[in-house]
């Protein structure tokens, strides 16, 4: 698989339910009763202890539930997330929230779901109890048509939580323990274990399936104990697994048979046999991978594990030896393979790491592997590399947040915390994952906490903030950290600080100030950071320059310039840097040049976003070819597209007024589509580019194909010919005029909460998900052929 369609498969796929890669066993009673009580509440939390299934039943949950939620169903795992503050920001990355802006993340996610009928899974909540329960409280009183079910070991404590206590799987008594198969397979757990044998390849008879009725029993019915005790039937018999383990509850119990072992016991001494069964080598590696967050891959568990008893070369052999004993999970769907431990097994790892004595080194050895990745990726970026290193960064995002939280809680560490934030921006990582709200705010936060003395650092995190800051349109934001990082005096002469320092100001003068002397200081910019080899930010330095002088300069000025920029990342290899030159080309074309050309040079460089999985590059290129529709006449064709830019826009959160250069070149360009279509002509038009999904705008851009109006509004059959109340019709009607809920319960005199209701109708009715697909459905003649009562 190439590295562009994994950066893009891998965004597509985000939240998505995973398929099952087992078979799905018992569970009838518990999914009826789980069902009944989602029908009828909003916030279902599964509860019960480590190992006892709560997420493999949410996602079979969710996956029976999912008609009724024709705005999706979404997944978001936070086991690897260890800082509260971005609770919210991974479940917009769930839902697919491309929200870039300086706005709270709560505000974007609350515009997205306000009007959808979706499920929302949050799986593994209870180290974020606090900071899951603030999050589901307010979605749940913004969007009333939104479901929650969330897994935790405790209760979530919110308002209207309904809790089900996920218990272990059916198991046979003493006295039905000797009972023929017809008897004994109809308990859930002798289902699981006898499906997990056959698996391994163990033979199950009417000879052995007592034994494996009696193991189930022993294990108490706790899916986790049962699959690992099944891995072990490729070389133990039933009895023999067995006995085995009745030594460890004997172990657990002091010997006194009146003792029964707990469930935490039973899973207790269940892992600690599967981890005695293991070698010292395995011993060791399962402990040392018990310090990454979320998944990992072969090279950094070789880096960072490897010694004291086994050596690099020995590392692959060992995880597929602990994946063979299910100790690890592994997904070979993506390049290269992702491991991971789960959560149970990865805090008995932990624990053994704290026995060992060996924490502390681990987590020096984990900082210094992926401060290292991330600092070279910063470095080396510009090259053929580009999109390989930035899907890799994405995968390990987990662990690096981990860096950075651990760093900032660990005094003396700070210096790695900012160097790792510093450089993600270098590499315009937080642009491509679509947070530059997370970047700017591991920017304040390793800031405030590094000690004064380390002033370069300061001014370059300062400067790298006030960059993604003016990119978002915030200029009081930028202002004041500019102010700062001018307090701290000027930098070392001919350092790095001084170079970003330049390139920050240079932004400043072009996306604020609109003056062509922006370009003279990028280019001031650029020959810095080459001087210091930072060909990457020269790079950046160069496109800025480029695209300024497009917006400010004139022909002998922008057209030598925008095709030096395009033979310079041609030369790089790089698919980001290349598309991003495409565009300067093209305005600089559109402005100065054959505008048929600029079109297709646009185009080339909207087709190289969409391939690699740009959160930030499209918006820009749709807005830019309705800028080049406009100038050759295609006035309708540009109304579309300035409704579509619009809306890809208020995804991202990308603030046009306050990017003053764009802003003029939009208001221009409207100017001339407004002057040639009537009033009413360009609403509609601008109305249906509105109305358009990111893919569908992207086809619009690129292919000049026009959806059928009708197409975006239901996408349910069931929604022509839909019967709506009289005033439900009415409501319609008033959402198409684009009043809010409290407005038309003002204009209708009837309480908000009574138009919520008469709102998730419409949308259950005909099919919809959202109210711009109200809009378009009422736009769409023969949509109302009768109305009800009301």
């Amino acid at each position: 698989m190439s590295a562009q369609r994994s950066i893009r498969d891998a965004a597509a796929s985000a939240g998505k339910l995973p398929a099952d890669v087992t078979t799905f066993v018992g569970r009838k009673n518990e999914l009826a009763e789980a069902k009944r009580l989602l029908s009828n509440a909003r916030l279902v939390t599964l509860t019960g202890f480590g190992g006892v299934g709560k997420t493999r039943l949410a996602l079979r949950l969710a996956q029976e539930s999912r008609r009724a939620f024709p705005g999706g169903v979404r997944l978001v795992s936070l086991a690897a997330l260890a800082e509260p503050e971005l609770v919210t920001s991974a479940v917009a990355e769930a839902l697919g929230v491309r929200d870039q802006s300086a706005r709270p993340p709560m505000e974007a996610l609350i515009e997205h779901l306000q009007d959808r009928r979706l499920l929302l899974v949050l799986d593994n909540c209870e180290h974020l109890v606090d900071a899951v329960g603030v999050l589901i409280g307010t979605l749940l009183r913004a969007a009333p048509n939104l479901k929650v079910i969330a897994t935790s070991r405790a209760h979530l404590n919110v308002h209207g939580e309904h809790v089900f206590v996920v218990p272990p799987l059916s198991v046979p008594d003493e006295d039905t323990l000797e009972s023929g198969r017809a008897v004994l397979t109809e308990f859930e757990a002798i289902r699981l274990l006898v499906d997990r044998a056959a698996a391994a390849g163990y033979p199950v008879s009417d000879d052995n399936l007592h034994d494996l009725a009696r193991l189930c029993r022993r294990l108490d019915g706790i899916p986790l104990a049962i699959e690992l005790a099944a891995v072990r039937l490729k070389t133990l018999s039933a009895q023999e697994i067995l006995r085995r383990l009745s030594d460890r509850f004997r172990l657990l119990t002091g010997g006194d048979p009146r003792v029964v072992p707990s469930y935490h016991q039973t899973l207790r001494a269940t892992v600690d046999w599967s981890y005695a069964l293991c070698s010292h080598a395995e011993h060791t590696l399962w402990a040392r991978l018990s310090v990454f967050a979320g998944s990992f891959d072969v090279d950094a568990a070789e880096a960072v594990c490897a010694g004291g008893g086994f050596v690099a070369d020995d590392v692959l052999d060992l995880l597929a030896s602990l994946t063979e004993q299910s100790i690890l999970t592994v997904d070979r769907s993506r390049s290269p393979a992702r491991y991971t431990l789960v959560d149970t097994l990865r805090e008995y790892g932990q624990e053994r790491l704290d026995e060992l004595g060996d924490t502390t080194r681990m987590w020096q050895r984990h900082r210094v592997y992926y401060e290292n990745l991330v600092v070279d990726a910063s470095t080396t970026w510009y090259s053929s590399k580009e999109i390989e290193l930035l899907t890799l960064l994405k995968a390990d995002l987990p662990n690096i947040r981990a860096l950075m939280d651990r760093c900032l809680n660990e005094p003396g560490a700070e210096v790695s915390a900012i160097t790792v934030a510093i450089a993600l921006t270098r590499v315009r990582f937080w642009f491509f994952h679509g947070t530059i709200g997370e970047g700017r705010m591991w920017l304040r936060r390793s800031h405030d906490q590094i000690s004064a003395g380390h002033l370069e650092l300061r001014r370059v995190a300062l400067a790298c903030a006030a960059w993604l800051a003016l990119c978002q349109g915030e200029h009081r934001d930028a202002d004041t950290i500019r102010g700062a990082y001018r307090e701290l005096g000027p930098g070392v002469e001919n350092g790095f600080a001084e170079a970003v320092v330049c390139f920050a100001e240079g932004i400043r003068r072009w996306l604020v100030d609109a003056h062509p002397d922006a370009v003279a200081l990028q280019l001031q910019a650029r020959d810095r950071f080459l001087r210091l080899g930072a060909h990457g930010d020269a790079y950046m330095a160069d496109l800025f320059a480029t695209m300024a002088a497009g917006f400010l300069t004139d022909r002998d000025t922008a057209l030598p310039a925008s095709e030096d920029l395009l033979k310079k990342a041609e030369a790089s290899g790089g698919i980001w840097s290349i598309s991003w030159a495409w565009w300067a080309a093209g305005f600089a074309r559109l402005r100065f040049g054959n505008r048929q050309r600029a079109t297709r040079m646009l185009r080339d460089a909207l087709s190289q976003q969409q391939a690699i999985g740009d959160q930030w590059g499209p918006v820009w290129s749709v807005e830019a070819l309705a800028w080049a529709a406009a100038a050759m006449g295609e006035f309708e064709y540009a109304a579309w597209l300035f409704g579509a830019a619009d809306q890809m826009r208020k995804l991202t959160g990308a603030v046009m007024s306050g990017l003053r250069t764009f802003a003029e070149q939009r208001a221009e360009a409207e100017r001339l589509v407004r002057s040639a279509l009537t009033p009413q002509q360009y609403s509609a038009a601008y109305r249906q580019g509105s109305l358009l999904t990111w893919d569908e705008a992207l086809n619009l851009a690129l292919h000049r194909q026009v959806p059928d109006p009708r197409r975006a509004a239901p996408r349910s059959t069931s929604s022509a010919g839909a019967t709506l109340s009289r005033r439900e019709t009415e409501i319609a009607k008033l959402i198409a005029e684009g009043l809010s809920n409290p407005d038309i319960a003002s204009k209708l005199v009837i309480s908000a909460r009574t138009v919520e209701k008469h709102v998730s109708n419409i949308l259950t009715k005909i099919g919809l998900n959202n109210r711009q697909q109200v809009a378009a459905w009422v736009a769409t003649p023969g949509n109302f052929p009768a109305t009800g009562t009301t």
